[in-house]
């Protein structure tokens, strides 16, 4: 899958730490399934396809 965006620094150290507890907690197997997962959501996100929340409606009561 080609992706249509780039992990900023801090975004690839956040996912790398997630896969390592990921597979620290349910196996190497899971964390290479969950990577996946996140990467084709991220994927998706960046050309607009699926369905995500608007990011404001993330922020409601953040205030």
């Amino acid at each position: 899958m080609k992706r249509s965006f780039v992990y900023a620094l801090e975004a690839q150290n956040e996912l790398a730490g997630i896969v390592r507890y990921t597979a620290r907690q349910w196996g190497a197997a899971q964390a290479r399934k969950y990577a996946a997962q996140l990467d084709a959501a991220a994927n998706d996100l960046a050309s607009g396809q699926g369905v995500f929340k608007a990011w404001m409606m993330c922020l409601r009561g953040c205030a």
